[in-house]
């Protein structure tokens, strides 16, 4: 009873609230995020540094340090670190980042190098060693990325690059280097073969290390990053479906689940976001970016009952039209990410419209929260109710970014 009186509130909140209110709802949802995120960073049970992809244990259990949602939430901390201007809690922000640093290079001398791609970890730092989907290789890219720009804060405060971050770097680019052409699984951890996801990523982190290399004198390294990111531009051009003028998930499959059909996916959405390197390639400013992004609407809005339910709040997003995990339902972070793509746009193009567009996706996540502003993975095709694991922190970390899109939209 409790729960339905809160979704009436929430509607009535949602529907009838100003301009004013409406940001209001925003800024306190944002700071149960930021509470929560942190929350699930290095719990006393775990190595300093650990993101816990949500406390819960079971149904299901996720309770272990994924590699990807890590460096995800880590790039969160940094964005945290440069809008806060409180010393104190500057100096909060840079410990979970050394933390981070040192948990990085314990997981690495755990798994050793052929198992960089191993993506997931216990919270003592001890590699996952039951069965899984791997290996997953835009984990150590986007890891990569994440501490080079780390790197660069630390030299701005006029401090040395410690060896340890140094080396954590190198490791993680030069596997990236050696084994981009892999097939791997992709960041649902459903798909085994090429992933426009994990590609991108890639690519971002190269050429983050062609600006890293060169600055620290390691020329070899930004010769080998310059050399290999070349190859792997051009291997982009394959995943564009020049049919239907979108962007395929996936090419040259060779296992993993085989129902996917479709080939249209939020993860080229995301892709996007977490890996553009503001330099025209596949911005999201890009047709082949926007096509995608519409073509998902279009699925999920007839695909999942709740968007015909209140329609005039954005539709629920999910992974992909064929999902099956926990019976196939939209997820937060995704419909966050789709909002945060929508005010990338309203930059671009100036658009009233695709800001309302942008707000109208962030009412819908909202309207499907908890109390307190906790937020779930998913949220039920048919109810709306949360399911999946609880406090998911990228769910949390989608809406921060989110909402650091809508910030820079307003200005």
């Amino acid at each position: 009873m409790k729960i339905f009186l809160f979704f009436i509130f929430s509607i009535f909140l949602l529907n009838s609230s100003s301009a004013d209110e409406f940001n209001q709802i925003l800024n306190e949802q944002e700071y149960a995020a930021k509470q929560y995120l942190m929350a699930n960073i290095s719990p006393s049970d775990a190595v300093p540094g650990t993101v816990i992809a949500s406390p819960s244990r079971q149904g299901p259990d996720y309770y272990f340090h994924w590699v990807r949602d890590a460096a995800l939430v880590m790039q969160v901390v940094l964005n945290l670190y440069e809008e806060e201007q409180d010393p104190v809690i500057k100096s909060f922000y840079l410990q979970r980042l050394d933390d981070f640093v040192d948990l990085t290079h314990l997981q690495q001398t755990n798994s050793g190098f052929q198992s960089y791609g191993e993506p997931k970890y216990f919270v003592d730092g001890r590699p996952y060693d039951g069965p899984w989907g791997r290996p997953q290789n835009d984990g150590p890219a986007l890891r990569a990325s994440v501490l080079m720009r780390y790197a660069s804060v630390i030299v701005q405060n006029g401090q040395s690059l410690s060896q340890k971050l140094i080396n954590v770097i190198k490791n993680d680019l030069e596997y990236t280097i050696q084994f981009w052409r892999d097939p791997n699984f992709d960041l649902w951890e459903e798909v085994y073969g090429d992933h426009f996801y994990t590609r991108f990523a890639q690519r971002k982190a190269l050429l983050d290390c062609q600006l890293w290399a060169n600055e620290n004198n390691f020329k070899n390294l930004a010769q080998s990053c310059t050399r290999e990111v070349n190859q792997l531009n051009i291997s982009l051009n394959e995943f564009k479906d020049y049919d239907q003028e979108i962007l395929k998930t996936t090419i040259n499959r060779v296992g993993g689940l085989d129902y996917k059909y479709s080939n249209l996916d939020t993860a080229n959405v995301l892709a996007v976001l977490h890996s553009y390197n503001h330099d025209g390639e596949f911005s999201p400013a890009s047709s082949w970016v926007i096509n995608t992004a519409k073509a998902l609407d279009d699925k999920f809005k007839v695909l999942y009952p709740i968007n015909s339910q209140y329609s005039h709040f954005g539709t629920a997003i999910g992974r992909y039209p064929e999902d099956q995990y926990y019976g196939g339902n939209p997820w937060f972070l995704t419909t966050f990410a789709m909002a945060e793509l929508y005010y990338k746009l309203a930059i671009e193009f100036h658009s009233q419209d695709y800001f309302q567009i942008a707000d109208n996706y962030m009412k819908r996540g909202l309207f499907h929260r908890g109390h307190g502003g906790s937020i779930a993975e998913q949220m039920n095709k048919y109810t709306g109710f949360m399911e999946s694991a609880r406090d998911l922190t990228w769910s949390y970390a989608s809406f921060l970014t989110a909402m650091k899109a809508r910030r820079a939209a307003v200005k």
